[in-house]
């Protein structure tokens, strides 16, 4: 009897010293979420917004006012005299072929051409005039010296014979020196195409501008139809990008763009000049033309333009406060929120998103300008599937 009053009074003890430890146990902090280290706070304001795009292309004007040249004839490349981006000319030497079998062509035909013009100056010279008039006088006297009982028709016979041998033989001449004539205009025609040949060895800048590309090097073989050098016009200021058809629609000619040249720290403000008012259909993007490149940026340079398409007022927040929720996909912010208990703690609240441009996100819905909202760490706020979501 006496163990089991021991035991009752052992069980009041307990529940005496469980109840006291219940009742003075230090209450927990409310969930301030300024004492949470992985959560950053922002402020939602109504203010002015910026809606930009980030477009990318490359220095030089649009495609179809570069222009791609070749040489003329079939040869073997020798030498590559300028680089991309140097600005030339019109005439300026761009490329020349190996010319060794070339210039031995001009020569050869030089030296043809000098030898049938020396052939056709004699065969020019008058060797014949004089002796056919001897030769008519002489038939004429033989004639009148038979008339007059002087000398025998021999004589007479005799003299026609001399003229028409030296006819035949003057009308030889004759067509000698025309062919020789034929023949030193003929290797002159020769002489004019070898050095024709051996200028076209030599790629010109048709025009003032600039070197866009250089698609071959100095040892291939080349012909009419393979384009080495491309040139386009002297417009360094100029940059073109390709942009998405939805994006094009946006833009307009005026509109500001902060343009960088790819992996360099070079910057530089300029405008929208042109939007080209078609789509590629292969692509489906558009041509869209803006000025104020970089200063050290030359024409090939990849770019990257941010281009600011309006100006917007409303809701804001970093973009980084929006997560999407993996159950319901919504795009979701979390609310610091005071409790009736005084206590703070984290709402998930829906929101649409208006804009966004990688920093700043435009909302609708969902949060009211003064609130402070997660903009680091939100997405750990998600509650667990079947959580309370505090």
């Amino acid at each position: 009897m006496r163990n089991w009053m021991w035991i009752g009074v052992a069980m009041v003890v307990i529940a005496v010293a469980g109840f006291w430890l219940l009742t003075h146990r230090p209450s927990q902090a409310p969930a301030d979420t300024s004492a949470a280290p992985s959560v950053q706070l922002a402020t939602v304001r109504f203010g002015e917004y910026d809606v930009f795009l980030n477009e990318s292309g490359s220095i030089g004007a649009p495609a179809g006012t570069t222009t791609q040249l070749s040489f003329p004839i079939a040869g073997t490349i020798g030498s590559i005299d300028v680089h991309v981006g140097e600005r030339v000319s019109g005439g300026a030497t761009l490329a020349t072929l190996d010319t060794r079998s070339l210039s031995l062509t001009a020569q050869q035909a030089a030296a043809d051409a000098q030898a049938a013009n020396a052939q056709a100056r004699a065969a020019a010279v008058d060797r014949f005039s004089t002796k056919l008039a001897v030769d008519r006088a002489a038939v004429t006297r033989a004639e009148n010296l038979y008339r007059a009982g002087v000398s025998a028709k021999k004589d007479i016979d005799d003299a026609r014979a001399q003229l028409a041998s030296d006819e035949a033989d003057a009308h030889a001449a004759g067509a000698d020196r025309t062919a020789a004539a034929a023949q030193a205009q003929s290797a002159a025609v020769k002489a004019e195409l070898a050095n024709t040949d051996l200028s076209r060895a030599t790629l010109r800048s048709p025009v003032d501008g600039v070197v866009t590309a250089i698609s071959r090097r100095t040892g291939e073989a080349v012909d009419p139809t393979v384009s080495v050098i491309s040139v386009g016009p002297v417009q360094q200021a100029q940059a073109t990008l390709q942009v998405p058809s939805s994006d094009a629609s946006r833009i307009a000619a005026g509109d500001p763009v902060e343009l960088t040249v790819t992996g360099t720290s070079e910057t530089s403000m300029g405008n929208v000049t042109a939007v080209v008012p078609s789509v590629d259909p292969a692509t489906q993007a558009a041509t869209v033309v803006v000025s104020g490149v970089p200063a050290g940026a030359v024409a090939g340079n990849a770019i990257s333009a941010k281009i600011t398409v309006a100006h917007a007022r409303g809701l804001l927040i970093p973009q980084t406060s929006i997560v999407q929720d993996p159950q319901s996909g919504d795009n979701v912010v979390f609310v610091q929120a005071k409790q009736k208990d005084g206590s703070l703690k984290f709402e998930q609240r829906t929101v649409a998103i208006v804009h966004e441009d990688g920093t700043t996100a435009q909302v609708n819905g969902g949060v009211r300008p003064g609130e402070r909202v997660a903009a680091q760490g939100a997405f750990e706020l998600l509650a667990p599937a079947g959580g309370s979501g505090d």
